[in-house]
């Protein structure tokens, strides 16, 4: 039976100093501001970081041994779920600061090595699709089998995918087996995911489940005085509570934005408090500099990649892996994103697909593919350029 908690009193909330918000016990860099919405979540990331695997309690010489098969210890399968933009990625990122096997290790390539594989929904699917398409689906199911420490997030990327259903059981089957964790997230509880396989289903309900919610106003007024911060501004009293009162339920993701918004209008008028007026200025979509041209959209965007890699738009949007489309559609998610500031759904839906997790996967590969192949690092520079003298 899953443990679930819903937000409210729960033996994983943790006490909370000061009027509703508190920040983390300083362990390294940038951590995770604890408000109401997630005390149970970090509660039990905080409780799976302490939890070591098996594997890893087992010393070089043992690996090679026979061991009996062992259970993992209790919680040792996390399900996170909760509305997009709700936190989950930051806590999936918080629990690897915090975990005593992989907190030191930066790179996603010493990440890998050390058995931890992290995918979105979407992302396991592709890769699925792709391994298949080449006749070598071998190497990821090994990586998948092998892991210590399996993150799979935003679970909708795999509705009606089951192929990637039954392969997403045997890794979690093989991770319970080891006695390593997993961590899963979704938009909803286990039950409320369409198309997903009951066997999937029970997986999930077989950890701890715990909800986050959007924020009220209280905690949206702490998320943005912490946000403040490395933007080099300050939050007054009087704007907080202003844009706390209009911006409650707002996600995470989208106060992040506001946030760049604030600082850019508080330098317009040459000061880094976001005051009364300021957030007045912001919530009122308008302040004192000069007009601004309007934004790119994704149309504008899409058009120029496509142009640039001597394509259509139509042939970006098709679903489709030719070795000439891939690339450019790649290129166009990404920078799509990145020039018009558009939500990951946006971007997913101009492009025809169902759901972010696409566009995730398809900004780390973008990401990958800029920095080793400099033909089509040159594409992209050129696309940006074009933009920014606009």
């Amino acid at each position: 039976m899953a443990k679930r908690t819903d937000g409210g009193p729960s033996r994983f909330a943790p006490t909370l100093r000061g009027p509703g918000t508190a920040a983390v016990a300083d362990r390294g860099p940038a951590p995770l501001l604890e408000i109401p919405e997630n005390a149970a979540a970090l509660a039990a990331v905080r409780a799976l970081a302490e939890t070591v695997s098996l594997n890893e309690e087992a010393s070089p010489g043992d690996m090679n041994e026979e061991r009996p098969e062992a259970a993992p210890a209790p919680g040792s399968r996390l399900y996170l779920y909760g509305p997009a933009g709700c936190g989950k990625t930051r806590l999936i990122d918080e629990f690897l600061r915090l975990d005593r096997s992989t907190g030191a290790l930066r790179t996603a390539a010493e990440r890998k090595a050390s058995g931890v594989v992290r995918f979105t929904g979407a992302g396991l699917a592709a890769a699925l699709d792709e391994a298949l398409a080449g006749g070598f689906p071998g190497p990821l199911r090994e990586d998948l089998l092998s892991a210590r420490l399996l993150i799979v997030e935003d679970l909708a990327g795999v509705r009606a995918k089951p192929k990637t259903q039954d392969l997403l059981i045997a890794a979690l089957d093989a991770v319970h087996q080891t006695g390593g964790r997993a961590i899963l997230s979704g938009p909803g509880l286990p039950g409320e995911l369409p198309t997903v396989s009951r066997r999937l289903i029970d997986r999930l309900r077989g950890g701890v489940c715990v909800s986050l919610t959007t924020p009220c106003a209280e905690s949206v007024a702490a998320l943005l005085e912490r946000f403040a911060e490395p933007r080099r501004s300050r939050a007054t009293p009087g704007g907080l509570r202003r844009l706390g009162e209009a911006l409650a339920g707002t996600s995470v993701r989208e106060l992040e934005a506001i946030a760049d918004r604030l600082a850019d209008l508080a330098r317009a008028a040459g000061t880094t408090g976001w005051s009364e007026e300021i957030a007045a200025a912001l919530l009122a979509g308008r302040h004192d500099a000069a007009p601004e041209a309007p934004p790119p959209t994704l149309a504008a965007v899409s058009r120029a990649v496509a142009g640039r890699f001597g394509l259509t738009v139509d042939q970006l949007r098709k679903p489709g892996r030719s070795a000439a489309v891939v690339p450019a559609r790649q290129a166009g998610m990404a920078l799509c994103r990145e020039i018009t500031g558009e939500p990951l759904a946006a971007v997913a839906r101009h492009f025809g697909r169902s759901d972010h997790g696409t566009v995730m996967h398809a900004l780390k590969r973008f990401a990958e593919r800029e920095k080793s192949d400099a033909a089509f690092r040159a594409e992209v520079a050129a696309i940006r350029k074009a933009f920014r003298t606009r």
